[in-house]
């Protein structure tokens, strides 16, 4: 083989392999399948979660980008999914739900240092690439990137943090202060949570059917709070729709089973009166916060699903409650063939 033809045999292999690593890097999934996984942990937003998976598993097929697969903007209320939705795409479209960081937006206002994101250069003590960049090169497939609570940030667009945001927005990737280098992050969902102008957009969410018009709305009341060349950064705007009673409950029964799961079992089944618990649930919730309702669960329930979980070994159980006694009601159910409990299917019409 003279040098011409080596020439054009190694051309010929990289083109190859470069077919193979893209072919390799190109996500494929069953839309209806992301939809589903999407709508039965996040509550009373299938309009919202049947196009963002949309456009993810879209998006997901490109064998090349610029900036991150997606960028979402999401604002409403705390507890009507913005946050699970970011939970439910790691496990979803990256198989990994450990595939998920969370960066609390209010611990970056104004001038705030930016060393726990971003890493301190390695001739300082303390030299560290930071928890942003290394959750980057950890997950190299990709993974959800959430900035909870946005706001908490600030509405200047000429802080360090925002720079930061509008970098990986818009060339998708982050430079690291410990080394210089630029870390890729075009594989990842970026996801941005607001709680701005709450009762304007759940009314806009309300008496808007179409979801293309909604993200309309959406920017349109949200286009003061920032400059357009942030807003241009992101594919989806929008706003989750209010959440009636029932989607509350099941949301808290998505709690309960959260709860069991950590002790390794499984809700297979409630009983009637559970029924009583979901709803004192909402109760809770309207009283104080959605977040409270965690932490009224593991004092109401948790030690009564762990007694049982010890003592009979077992990783599947029923529940109920009795609303007089206000006793919990935890039963091995190992023996059954009954499968994990589907939140979505708990029916208004079974409360009495």
């Amino acid at each position: 083989m003279d040098f011409d033809q080596t020439e054009e045999f190694l051309g010929t292999l990289g083109q190859k392999f470069e077919a193979l690593k893209a072919a390799k890097d190109t996500r494929v999934f069953n839309l209806e399948s992301v939809i589903r996984r999407i709508q039965e942990r996040v509550i009373g937003q299938d309009r919202l979660a049947a196009h963002i998976a949309k456009m993810v598993v879209r998006r997901a097929a490109r064998k090349r980008s610029r900036t991150p697969m997606t960028k979402l903007f999401l604002s409403g209320p705390p507890g009507t999914g913005k946050t699970e939705l970011g939970e439910t795409l790691a496990s979803a479209i990256y198989e990994k739900p450990e595939a998920l960081l969370t960066i609390p937006c209010g611990n970056y206002a104004g001038n705030a240092d930016l060393s726990g994101l971003i890493g301190i250069p390695d001739h300082y003590k303390g030299a560290n690439k930071g928890h942003l960049v290394k959750f980057i090169e950890e997950f190299p497939d990709g993974g959800v990137i959430l900035f909870d609570e946005f706001e908490k940030a600030g509405k200047s667009s000429d802080t360090a943090f925002v720079k930061l945001l509008l970098q990986l927005l818009g060339k998708g990737n982050v430079k690291s202060d410990y080394d210089g280098r630029f870390y890729d992050a075009t594989k990842f969902v970026v996801v941005l949570t607001s709680n701005l102008e709450q009762k304007r957009l759940a009314d806009a969410a309300l008496e808007t059917e179409d979801q293309e018009e909604l993200e309309a709305r959406s920017r349109k009341i949200l286009a003061d709070y920032y400059s357009p060349e942030f807003w241009d950064r992101f594919d989806i705007i929008s706003t989750v729709t209010p959440l009636n009673d029932m989607d509350k409950a099941r949301i808290v029964a998505l709690d309960l089973k959260k709860i069991a799961h950590e002790h390794d079992a499984q809700i297979v089944k409630l009983g009637a009166g559970a029924y009583d618990l979901l709803f004192e649930g909402v109760e809770v919730w309207e009283r104080s916060s959605a977040r409270s309702v965690r932490r009224w669960l593991e004092d109401t329930i948790e030690q009564d699903i762990a007694d049982v979980v010890n003592d009979c070994g077992t990783k599947k159980i029923t529940l109920d409650y009795d609303a007089e006694t206000r006793d919990v009601i935890v039963e091995d159910a190992t023996n059954t063939n009954l499968p994990d409990l589907n939140v979505r299917d708990l029916d208004e019409g079974e409360v009495a």
